[in-house]
């Protein structure tokens, strides 16, 4: 029988589609697999460890859940608090997908029953709080409208005296020094904090990264006004118990026992700090140069 080229079409294409289900079939198989996969890694039991190679022979990659004691080149783990992938760099274990701010603090957003925006964790702090008495995430401890020269980590050098401008320079011989024993760590006395925060623009000491800043005490106010407490201030913004470095000795004072946090907000000659105690979170006045934490919030 003579087969017709039309014939020969018809028999061509059915053997193309015959190939193209078969294809269809072996990726449907591969996708399913892969899905399998993602779905066993997912649901891994608290404390697990699993492996992860691109290829046979390629050394193991291993994936905690807890960050390993002793850190070793290439080790990452998924921390079960705040769900972030981390790896060590810097010298500490730090959020794989993140920026980073000049002091290393991992720039990671969380949003408030408020409606704004906040970094989840205070400048300087090495992780984001595991509870309110968590030392890695007290962080650093700033003196009011300076800026980040390095004065304000916990162990920083003391200057015995008074800078005479507020501008931060390495010529200065308190740069990068916690200024004791005064109750004014500049030989004038503040207005206002504009050289951290004016309530449009940075200023010039602004510790917090591009597009973040102290907050106000307005600011501070409004998460009170939406459910921060003394009850909550844990679960609703990671707040901490973290003390206060004091202005007449440079040393870190009652951590654990209280917590305060700067405001960029001035009252008369002090500064207003937001501050926690066993009673209430609440606002009282403070000396510039004590020391307290920074929790900066979106412009």
């Amino acid at each position: 029988m003579l087969i017709r080229e039309k014939d020969n079409s018809m028999i061509y294409w059915l053997r193309m589609k015959i190939e193209h289900c078969k294809f269809l079939r072996l990726w449907r198989a591969v996708v399913c697999r892969c899905v399998v996969v993602l779905l066993l890694c997912v649901a891994m039991p608290a404390g697990a460890q699993n492996y992860f190679r691109t290829e046979a022979g390629v050394p193991y990659i291993p994936a905690l859940n807890n960050a390993p004691a002793s850190p070793s080149t290439g080790a990452i783990y998924l921390d079960p608090i705040d769900g972030l992938i981390y790896r060590y760099r810097v010298n500490k274990w730090l959020p794989m997908a993140v920026s980073l701010t000049a002091d290393g603090t991992a720039i990671n957003p969380m949003t408030t029953a408020s409606g704004r925006i906040w970094m989840d964790r205070n400048l300087g702090a090495t992780q984001i709080a595991n509870g309110v008495n968590d030392a890695n995430a007290f962080g650093s401890y700033y003196q009011w409208c300076r800026a980040a020269d390095g004065h304000q980590l916990p162990n920083s050098p003391v200057y015995n005296g008074q800078a005479t401008t507020a501008a931060n320079s390495t010529s200065n011989s308190w740069y990068g020094k916690f200024i004791i024993p005064n109750d004014f760590w500049l030989n004038y006395m503040f207005t206002d904090g504009s050289l951290w925060w004016n309530g449009t623009t940075a200023g010039a000491n602004n510790p917090c990264p591009a597009g973040y800043h102290v907050p106000t005490k307005n600011e501070w106010q409004a998460e009170i006004n939406a459910g921060l407490s003394l009850a909550t201030m844990y679960n609703y913004m990671k707040l901490t118990l973290n003390g206060f470095r004091n202005a007449s000795n440079g040393v870190v004072s009652v951590s654990g026992t209280l917590g305060m946090y700067s405001t960029s907000s001035a009252n008369d000659i002090y500064c207003s700090i937001l501050y926690i105690n066993a009673s209430a979170v609440q606002f009282t006045t403070g000396l510039p140069s004590y020391g307290q934490a920074v929790r900066c919030i979106k412009n």
